[in-house]
């Protein structure tokens, strides 16, 4: 929801009315910015840490909890939609809206989607999100995509289709290029991750949309960070844990074999909820774009937003992929040579983690090539990319 909100800041200091309808999480993050917003559904936050055991248990199991998460968000959408949105002139979705195009249609109104990831939008260059296989042979690509998206018309056509008929709309027969539409939007930056030429639907690449944050660092985070040499962040950011205080122990073992003093996230997981040892201390929700150039590392899950904001400041990344994109954007990283090896979230240990931060606080061309596609990332606008498709399509 983050990049969302920053895009309707950015429309409403430009004069257009913007309503924003998600989860309730985000309200908060609204009224901050004065911005109106519908919550609506359940927490994201919550479902994802009671399903954090799912999702470690398999895929069979994480699929299923999706699976969950996308029908009652399609039951939602339907539910509040119809009403929230008729009057406006155009209809911009995310992240797990399947239903708002629909919506969009009943009402004959434009409709835009915003996809965070060039792994989501089909190429035979680019294995698909789904598959946690980032180095698949060249052949075999075009058949993960096609089993790509006969699931996504098994697991949520039918339910869909329920919902558009009870409206009196004929069905969809391809899910995939009906939420994704002619033309998404790609809020991811070339810098770190072009679209092939040749994936389709053919997308407009605007860039990572980072909403500002006029809050400051906490005095305990500013003294800490005042305190001594630049620590090591690790956050794992929406991601669940089975076991956090388990999780906890492991990093802070990892970052004194690697000799930094830490920051660790709480995030959605709950890590470092008790008595940390000196030179560590933990942080909850806070500003990366302030927070993340004040590292000398940053180790997270490989969300597409702390990746884009740790390339933004320029230091080097350790990405501890747990599931979906996040396998594809570790591998990205390492590829630019703006991080290390990733580490699967199954295979993360203490020591296995320690080297991994020593290598990205000691190796020079990790930090050179950090702050060379840092340089290149800072001069862009994605915001402003952003606007000017969006309200060129109307």
């Amino acid at each position: 929801m983050h990049p969302m909100i920053a895009l309707a800041e950015r429309l409403d200091r430009e004069g257009h009315e913007v309503l924003i309808a998600g989860p309730p999480d985000y309200v908060a993050a609204a009224e901050r910015r004065r911005l109106r917003y519908h919550g609506y559904g359940d927490s994201i936050e919550k479902f994802l840490a009671d399903t954090a055991a799912d999702y470690a248990g398999g895929a069979r199991r994480a699929h299923r909890a999706l699976n969950r998460a996308i029908e009652m968000a399609i039951d939602n959408e339907f539910a509040e939609l119809p009403s929230l949105a008729r009057g406006f002139d155009l209809i911009v979705g995310a992240g797990v809206q399947l239903g708002a195009p629909s919506v969009a249609e009943l009402l004959g109104i434009p409709y835009r989607y915003v996809v965070y990831c060039t792994a989501l939008v089909k190429s035979p260059q680019v294995t698909p999100m789904l598959f946690p296989a980032r180095s698949l042979p060249r052949w075999c690509i075009p058949l993960a995509w096609r089993l790509v998206l006969w699931g996504y018309n098994l697991s949520t056509r039918e339910h869909v289709n329920a919902r558009r008929a009870a409206l009196g709309m004929a069905p969809v027969a391809a899910i995939y290029s009906h939420v994704l539409t002619e033309r998404p939007v790609l809020a991811c930056d070339e810098a770190l991750w072009p679209v092939s030429a040749d994936a389709t639907p053919a997308p407009v690449q605007v860039g990572y949309m980072t909403p500002p944050d006029e809050r400051s660092l906490s005095r305990a985070l500013e003294a800490f960070l005042d305190g001594g040499d630049p620590p090591v962040y690790v956050g794992f950011g929406s991601t669940g844990e089975v076991d956090a205080d388990t999780t906890t122990r492991l990093i802070v073992e990892a970052i004194q074999i690697a000799g930094h003093r830490g920051v660790i996230l709480h995030g959605v997981g709950g890590l470092a909820r008790g008595v940390l040892p000196e030179g560590i201390i933990a942080a909850g929700d806070c500003d990366h774009v302030k927070l993340f150039p004040r590292m000398v590392a940053v180790v997270h899950h490989g969300g597409a937003g702390t990746t884009a904001t740790a390339s933004r400041a320029g230091v080097p990344q350790v990405v501890v992929s747990h599931l979906n994109e996040q396998h594809g954007w570790g591998q990205q990283t390492q590829r630019l040579g703006i991080g290390v090896r990733p580490i699967p979230r199954s295979k993360l240990a203490a020591a296995r983690l320690a080297a991994a931060i020593t290598q990205a606080t000691t190796d020079a061309s990790l930090a050179r090539e950090a702050k060379t596609i840092a340089a290149r990332l800072l001069e862009t606008d994605p915001l402003e990319n952003a606007v000017r498709e969006l309200i060129g399509s109307l």
